[in-house]
């Protein structure tokens, strides 16, 4: 049996022994109220105090910043501050301000560069020789203008510059003035030219080390089957002492592989016997645009049209009328009602002997061949 540290019950503990022995509250109720108390007392330790900067009374600091100890205290400390202009008390909201209204800080702050300035008729000291003078401007500082020059060219550093002596060059050893106090050579050719010889020398040395840490190479045999040249590989997936090598061994791959999964080789064209380049054709391009003139062939009635979809010919991408009108010679501007008054007369009745067919216009007769819903009447 247990006793509970909140409400003094006896309760029994729970099965695991582990947890018994750290169990102490008899209920969820109880264990929150537990906890609660806990966290309090842990955070009254770790809290720090300090001195009220207004009543003196101390109180526990929950933020670093903090110097009263209540918000009267604070209004109360705020609102005893003396304008810097007037002398007025006034209450402040913010711990920077100074003055009471926004008037009283700018005639401060006008009076303030009055005062800055110097009086005409006032003796005041040279900033560069040190002597006395009489102000004849507000804002003069020297005695005289050589004053003022030497001032500003010993603050930009060129009196200290042309005080240094002439120095011999470091490689050439030719003499030269320096612009600079830690200047070492005459010219920029001198110097980029000891830049890059110790870019060298530490490039030879990095390459020094990178061959000190390698490994030593090993010799290793071609991967190609048959052949056994010996090579210094250059990387880890270096395996063939040439090119060629790997290409062929890529090639014997690819048919071994062919034949383990059973693949054809491609097929040829079926008219001329030429290898194709995929699966899925049967012919060759110019088998194939042969066959699809010779399907188109019975839309035009004409003995000649072998010829016109011959592959060798140059009329074989041409259309079939136009290849018709150019060889039956035929004219292909309306005529009149009568073939017999065209130019072509003697053309046009052979072609129409010959089968074919021209469409009646209302202005006259078109000599080109026109198909009329497939049934081969022009």
């Amino acid at each position: 049996m247990k006793t509970c540290v909140i409400c003094k019950k006896e309760f029994f503990g729970s099965k695991c022994s582990w947890n018994r022995e750290r169990q102490l509250c008899c209920s969820a109720e109880c264990k929150k109220v537990h906890r609660s108390e806990r966290d309090k007392k842990r955070v009254e330790a770790r809290r720090k105090f300090s001195e009220c900067r207004k009543c003196g009374k101390t109180f526990g600091v929950t933020v670093h910043n903090k110097v009263y100890c209540s918000q009267a205290c604070r209004i109360d400390d705020l609102s005893k501050m003396k304008c810097l202009a007037c002398g007025e008390l006034f209450r402040r909201t913010k711990s920077n301000m100074y003055y009471c209204t926004e008037s009283c800080k700018k005639n401060s702050f006008h009076w303030q560069n009055v005062n800055r300035k110097r009086k005409v008729g006032s003796i005041a000291k040279c900033l560069n020789c040190q002597k006395t003078y009489e102000i004849t401007n507000n804002t003069q500082k020297f005695c005289c203008t050589n004053c003022q020059q030497q001032f500003s060219r010993r603050k930009r550093g060129i009196l200290a510059l042309e005080a240094l002596e002439k120095r011999d060059c470091a490689l050439c050893s030719k003499p030269f003035k320096p612009q600079k106090k830690n200047a070492i050579y005459c010219s920029e050719n001198c110097r980029d030219y000891v830049k890059l010889q110790q870019r060298r020398e530490h490039y030879k040395a990095l390459q020094a080390k990178k061959k000190a840490l390698q490994k030593p190479k090993f010799e290793v045999i071609c991967g190609l089957v048959g052949c056994e040249t010996r090579f210094i590989p250059k990387t880890k997936e270096h395996k063939f002492c040439c090119k060629k090598h790997l290409q062929a061994h890529y090639r014997l791959s690819a048919e071994k592989e062919v034949i383990k999964r059973g693949k054809k080789a491609l097929p040829k064209c079926s008219e001329c016997g030429v290898q194709l380049k995929s699966h899925f054709k049967k012919f060759c391009e110019k088998c194939f645009f042969i066959r699809r003139a010779k399907v188109k062939k019975g839309y035009v009635p004409l003995t000649e049209v072998e010829s016109c979809f011959d592959a060798n010919s140059g009329d074989f991408y041409r259309s079939p009328w136009a290849v018709i009108g150019d060889r039956c010679h035929l004219d292909r501007d309306p005529t009149e009602l009568d073939p017999k008054n065209s130019d072509y007369a003697d053309e046009i009745q052979a072609y129409l002997k010959k089968g074919g067919k021209i469409k009646k216009l209302p202005v006259g007769f078109c000599a080109s061949p026109i198909m009329m819903n497939g049934s081969g009447v022009n």
